[in-house]
């Protein structure tokens, strides 16, 4: 059985074949940016740069959510995004090695520096290799799973239930 995207009236999904626009994957990584602000891990990741390097990090989980999976994004009624999921879907857990390097050249030295890009690849290595043995120690079935790589609020419209109509369709879907 193929899985299909699920879609819904309140929320707007994007993938590689309903491109999102540039200003608002922007808008949507400085989301996930000031979301993160305040979390040590993410921080570590973006080498302590902040909201900014945060947002940057958040714009390579973007690109690998639009190309391997979709972005669910709640807007007001401006435009401006209020709640994002970035979600890969079945069988898109494991990415391919070529576009994690490019990924990382392209985006990530940005974060990085190359004074630190050396400790990022083995970081990430090692939380990748921690995260498969976590997997397949608890059995999981990444060809039929649906992962959800994050999921953010505006910190003014928490408690609304925009995660909550992000992730319904996703549930019903996978159930």
């Amino acid at each position: 059985m193929e899985f299909r995207i699920p879609r819904n009236d309140d929320v707007m999904v994007y993938d590689r074949f309903q491109p999102m626009p540039g200003d608002l994957q922007q808008a949507v990584a400085m989301l996930a940016g000031e979301a993160y602000r305040d979390d040590e891990v993410i921080n570590y990741f973006a080498c302590g740069r902040g909201v900014s390097g945060i947002t940057r990090y958040m714009e390579i989980l973007l690109r690998v959510a639009l190309r391997y999976g979709w972005v669910s994004v709640v807007h007001n009624t401006v435009g401006e995004p209020l709640a994002a999921a970035f979600w890969l879907g079945p069988g898109q857990t494991s990415l391919p090695l070529w576009y994690q390097v490019w990924l990382l050249l392209r985006y990530g030295l940005g974060v990085t520096g190359l004074r630190h890009l050396p400790r990022m690849i083995f970081d990430l290595c090692a939380l990748d290799r921690a995260h498969h043995q976590a997997m397949l120690a608890c059995g999981f079935d990444h060809t039929n799973h649906v992962y959800l790589l994050t999921i953010v609020t505006r910190a003014d419209q928490r408690k609304h239930g925009l995660a909550a109509s992000i992730m319904q369709p996703v549930w019903e879907a996978c159930d």
